[in-house]
């Protein structure tokens, strides 16, 4: 993982204040709005100078992203994301593939297992709760085995290793 910057480190020290009980537990849900924004933009792709200037593509993606980050930790549907920048959904399938090489699926739990990284590394919430932060509701044994598959780990053994180190 790539250490964190100044505003990354600022969201995750209030995000803790919160779990600890010294801060209004009513900025949570903005914290990791913001911390989990930095987080995405950090995972976008490079675009060389000479793209700066935003394609409609561009500003689909964006939206995506958006709609992405506001929404990981409830149930996305591709349709839902669709209506959001006027496209059918294979456009959007086909937009996600290129940008990112993977499904719009892929692309949402990439997300999730990242808050979830973060949630393990900065909280003492239990497993079930990270999983149900993350989007995981009553899914904890789906959610190991995301988890498990895209570090090698499981949430347990990750949380002890970034202990250790």
């Amino acid at each position: 993982l790539m250490p964190l910057t100044e505003d990354e480190k600022f969201y995750v020290e209030h995000i803790a204040k919160v779990f600890m009980g010294n801060s209004p537990k009513d900025h949570l849900q903005h914290l990791l709005y913001l911390l989990y924004s930095e987080l995405f933009h950090r995972m976008k792709p490079h675009v060389p100078e000479a793209e700066a200037t935003l394609s409609k593509q561009a500003k689909y993606i964006n939206t995506i992203e958006t709609y992405i980050t506001k929404h990981y930790c409830e149930e996305i549907h591709l349709s839902d994301v669709a209506k959001q920048v006027y496209l059918c959904t294979k456009q959007i399938t086909r937009i996600v593939r290129k940008e990112y090489g993977c499904s719009f699926s892929e692309l949402v739990t990439r997300h999730r297992l990242a808050a979830a990284c973060m949630l393990l590394k900065h909280t003492n919430l239990s497993i079930r709760e990270i999983a149900s932060n993350v989007g995981y509701h009553d899914r904890e044994n789906y959610f190991f085995t995301l988890f498990k598959k895209k570090y090698g780990l499981t949430p347990i053994q990750y949380r002890e290793q970034i202990k250790h180190s």
